[in-house]
Formats: C-alpha cells, structure tokens, sequence
C-alpha cells in the first residue's frame, strides 16, 4: 500500500507540475515571447492582427521568428511525462484485450460469435490507438505507420485508422516553417530565392513537412522542412517504444525490438537532409538501368526510362533540415481511387502496370548495388493519374544491403521460379532452406502439394526465432 501511494504521488507531481509546462512538440516552455502562446500547430500569436503584421514582417525579413531551441536530448522529467502518457494510452487496450480472450473462451460458442464481438473490440482499439498517437507525435507516429501498413498482422480498423498517420499530421505553423528555411538556406528574407511559397502543405509526417514554391526561375520546387527539435524528441521516443516492445514482446503479433532498433538505426539518417540528397542521387543511377545490363542501355544513355522516378534535389537549395527538390505531379497511392474514374477494366490493369513498375523497381535497386529505398508506405509512392508515372518519395530512410544479403534473395527467386513450375515438395523445401536463412520459417498447407513424409517432414518444423538479425529483419 505504501509503495502504491508513493507511485500515486509520483503520478500526481508529473501530471500536476511536469506536463502543464510541456508544449505538444514536446519542449518545456518556461518563457514565451509576451505576444505569443505555444500550440499544436507552433508558435500561434494571442492577437491576430499582431500575428499578422509580424508575419508581414518576417517574409520581409525585418525580424525573425524565435524558434525552440535545439537540444541534445530531453531531460528527465521530459522523458518521464512522455513515457506516462504513452503507457496510461496503450496498455489499457492491450489489457482489454487480454481480459476479452478470457471472456470470449468461457462463453463463445462459435468462431462468428467471438469476431463479433472482436470487431467491436478493433473499432473502440484502433480509435483509442490513433488518438493516442496523434496526441503524442514523435517517434510514435513512425509505430503507427508500420501498423498501418502490415495488412497481415493486423485488423482492417487498426491499418485503415492508422493510414492518416502516413501524410496526415497536424502541421507547424507556416511562418516557423518560413523561419526554418530562411535561417537554413541563409537567407535574409525567401525573396531571395521563392517567387511564392505556399502556406498550405502538401504533407505532414512525423520528422518534417513539405510546401510547394515557385523559384525565381519560375521552376516548381517542393521544400521539405524538419520539425524544429525533432531529433531529441524522436530519440527519447524510440529508446521508450523499445523498451515497451521487449517488455510486452509476447503480447505483440512480431517482435517489434527488432523492428524498432532498425528504425532507430536509420533515424540519424533521415534527420540529415543532405544524407537524403545523396540516397536519392544512388537511388535514382540504380534504377537507371536492368540489373546485369551494359552501362549502355541505361535511361541515361537513350535507353527505356527507368521503371519509376526519384525527384532531384536543387543543386545549392539544401542543408541538414531543409531539402528542395523538383515538384512531382500526382497523388499518394492511396487516394489514386479518389482521383480517377476508371471503370473496373481499367483500374485492374491501372493496379497492375503500379505494382509491375515497383516490383521492377526494387530488383534493380536491390540488384544494382544493394541501396534500396526502405519506407515505401502509400504515401510515399506518388502516381500521376493520367499517364500511371510512379515516383518514390522520402528517400531518407534507405537501406543498404550487403553482397551476402543480395545472394540470398537470388537464391530465393530463382527458387520461387522453379517452385511456381513445378509446385512440387522437392521445390518447396529448397524455397524453404533459402527462406529459413532470412529467420522465416515456411511450412506448406494441407492440399497445396502432394506430400512426401520424407521430403516435407523438415518443413514442419517449429516456430522459427523472431529475433533474428536486424538485416536479415530489413531484408
């Protein structure tokens, strides 16, 4: 009893002392400027009329915006407030859930009982879930993405609730985002360089947001600007969700450690713009060309264009925080549906000539050198509705896999092949031999082969261990 109200008490003092100073973005703001209050959105002015003249002013480049101050990382009673709100969100979901698996096994008499009331359980989940993540932000957001796209692990209401988190985030306030820029780029004032720049975004993810610009050259340009303070917040994040993970590793479909510490290991990358600068130039001379080919067929040499395109950055127009890159027309993946008409006919052969083009392009990033693009959510595959172009956007978070990783795969196509001719239990297991290597154990369903005891008794083996390397994981 006395450690619980000490526990009590602790939870009290956080709540009561810690979190009131704590903006969403996750900064403790002990001294706003007088004028100004911090919000969701940045730093939004208590009078708008003032607002509007010291945004005037800015865009001038009579003043400057005060932005938060960049910090190594957050301090500990800033950790200890996340970490609280994260935990009193998520773990009463996964508890009702426990509780309904006990319930439902003393009184469902059929597996359509039990999904009923499982449907309801995901649809009350997934909206407390969501609301959990879009409250907290951070590195959380990158969680939700992952469970957004993982169709096959998790119910329909968790991956289309979720889907928002991919592009759909609140934004900062437009005139930090003008400030960041103008500070990045050294810039006195963006009529430096932008004919316009829009306030509007085009997408608010959880590390920067993107707005479309016009250069004085008339070119459109789209600019992707970092959240001021992301880094600390991300890290603390990250350290929190893997801890979570490995305490709760058997409540959770996967083992999500391995997932998260992969993250983590790409994050230093995708909060370096310059670093994205340079995966975008590798990504786009592997895609130039057939895996095997001579130099002389690639695109850039008059051959057949490459199966999907990366933007080029703006030679002179990028720092660590603020990358621009040539303007792509199109939509996300996921709302092509929204923008097109197409009768059932087309759309099938619409969806066919996307996913052929990704799939080509992956052999040739995978194939041609190893450096493939390894956040490839709907939002982050641009299609032109008209001619079916697909572009892959945010390239900051990239993989490079090693030669022994790329051998692997072509073992496991060229056996996937002879498998698809012959689908026989001699091909399965050898397709299962090359998959085991990647931590993945494949067994056959019944009816799916003819089955030789001798040849499938190894595919029946246990379940394989999840925590495999985090390349092979990636892979």
């Amino acid at each position: 009893k006395k450690a619980m109200a000490w526990l009590t008490h602790a939870v009290v003092v956080v709540v009561v002392v810690v979190m009131p100073w704590r903006s969403s973005t996750g900064y403790i703001m002990r001294a706003a400027p007088p004028a100004f209050v911090v919000g969701r959105r940045g730093f939004v002015s208590s009078s708008p009329p003032f607002d509007r003249l010291r945004a005037a002013a800015a865009a001038a480049g009579e003043i400057s915006i005060d932005l938060p101050e960049e910090r190594g990382s957050l301090s500990i009673p800033e950790r200890l407030s996340r970490s609280l709100r994260f935990y009193s969100r998520v773990i009463p979901i996964l508890l009702r859930y426990q509780v309904k698996e006990v319930e439902l096994r003393r009184r469902c008499a059929t597996d359509e009982e039990c999904d009923v009331e499982y449907e309801a359980l995901d649809e009350w989940g997934s909206d407390e879930l969501r609301d959990a993540i879009m409250d907290l932000q951070g590195f959380y957001v990158k969680s939700g993405q992952v469970i957004s796209s993982r169709v096959d692990l998790f119910a329909k209401p968790y991956t289309e609730k979720l889907s928002v988190l991919q592009d759909g985030l609140e934004p900062i306030s437009t005139d930090v985002v003008k400030e960041v820029v103008r500070r990045e780029l050294k810039l006195k004032s963006l009529g430096e360089l932008f004919e316009s720049f829009d306030d509007e975004p085009l997408g608010c993810a959880s590390i920067a947001q993107v707005h479309k610009a016009t250069l004085l050259d008339g070119r459109k340009v789209a600019v992707k600007v970092q959240r001021p303070g992301a880094r600390p917040l991300l890290e603390a994040d990250l350290a929190n969700l893997k801890r979570f993970s490995k305490l709760l590793a058997d409540a959770l479909p996967v083992d999500y450690y391995t997932v998260f510490s992969e993250l983590g290991d790409a994050l230093d990358g995708e909060l370096d713009f310059l670093n994205e600068v340079n995966s975008m130039d590798k990504l786009r001379a592997a895609l130039a060309a057939e895996p095997g080919s001579a130099s002389g067929s690639s695109s850039s040499r008059g051959g057949p264009p490459p199966p999907v395109k990366v933007p080029r950055a703006i030679a002179g127009l990028s720092s660590r925080r603020v990358l621009t890159m040539e303007f792509v027309e199109g939509v996300p993946l996921k709302r092509l549906g929204e923008r097109t008409t197409r009768n059932p006919a087309e759309a099938k052969y619409a969806g066919a000539k996307i996913v052929n083009a990704l799939g080509e392009a992956y052999a040739r990033m995978i194939f041609n050198g190893g450096h493939l693009h390894g956040d490839p959510h709907p939002a982050n595959v641009f299609v032109n509705p008209e001619t079916l172009e697909v572009t892959l956007l945010d390239c900051g978070q990239t993989k490079q896999l090693s030669l022994a990783d790329r051998e692997q795969l072509r073992a496991v196509i060229l056996h996937l092949q002879a498998y698809r001719r012959d689908p026989s239990a001699a091909t399965l297991q050898a397709l299962a031999n090359d998959i085991r290597d990647f931590g993945v154990e494949l067994r056959p369903r019944e009816g799916t082969i003819k089955r030789d005891d001798d040849q499938t008794r190894g595919l029946e083996a246990t379940k394989s261990d999840s925590s495999s390397s985090s390349s092979s994981s990636s892979s």
